[in-house]
């Protein structure tokens, strides 16, 4: 195998990797006006959506990968982003330590690539991107 052969196949097991740590984060949006996906941001059960897919409902209904069925509620919705934050009740047998996705503190850069996440049902989504653009600070 190539030396560029060897990095992307590498670069491909990673990825894959990253996407089997980071699926017990991901939760489904039940019940919106569009098929969309939450990430849970915090250990407390705070996650992100896109906000039109809540529509003006301030509570929804999650599906974690294990397919169980939890509760949420929106805490605020920024439309200029279409960002909502959601408060999910988790069971107590959920351990949303270990689902949180890994992230980085550091600002995104022009050309850097980014793994975005996504459930349906019980399968997750991979999409590969790069950033394009990166905008002010909020």
């Amino acid at each position: 195998m190539s030396s560029a052969a060897s990095k992307l196949h590498a670069l491909s097991t990673e990825l894959a990797e990253l996407v089997e740590r980071g699926r017990g984060g991901v939760l489904e949006v039940l019940g919106g006006r569009v098929p969309a996906s939450a990430t849970l941001w915090t250990a407390e059960g705070l996650a992100v959506t896109v906000a039109h897919a809540m529509g003006r409902r301030s509570e929804g209904e999650l599906r974690l990968p294990d397919g169980r069925k939890v509760a949420a509620r929106v805490l605020g919705r920024d439309p200029s982003f279409d960002l909502a934050l959601l408060q999910v009740e988790l069971p107590e047998d959920f351990d949303a330590a270990a689902a949180l996705l890994p992230r980085r503190e550091a600002s995104a850069r022009v050309g850097e690539l980014v793994l975005a996440l996504g459930q349906r049902g019980a399968a997750v989504q991979a999409n590969l991107g790069m950033v394009a653009r990166v905008a002010g600070s909020w």
